[in-house]
C-alpha cells in the first residue's frame, strides 16, 4: 500500500512529505517514529492513499471504537 509521512513544527504542517509507496504498514510506522527521534518533526502523521489517518507519533489522541448504531 502506499503512505504519505507528514511532519508537524510547533503544531503546523512543515511542507515536508515522505511519500512510502509498496510498504508494508510497520516500516513506515518506524520510519515516521525515526522522523520525531531525529528532531525533525514534533509530531507526524501517517495517511494512506484515500488520505485517511493510519498513524501518529507520538499520539496525540485516540481513534474513537467503531459504534453499531443499531443499538
Amino acid at each position: 500500500m502506499d503512505y504519505q509521512i507528514i511532519r508537524f513544527k510547533n503544531a503546523r504542517p512543515t511542507g515536508d512529505v515522505d511519500m512510502w509507496k509498496d510498504y508494508p504498514l510497520d516500516p513506515v510506522k518506524d520510519h515516521a517514529r525515526e522522523v520525531v527521534e531525529m528532531g525533525l518533526a514534533d509530531r507526524v502523521e501517517v495517511r494512506d492513499t484515500n488520505e485517511k489517518l493510519v498513524f501518529q507519533w507520538p499520539r496525540t489522541v485516540s481513534v474513537p471504537p467503531t459504534s453499531s448504531l443499531s443499538d
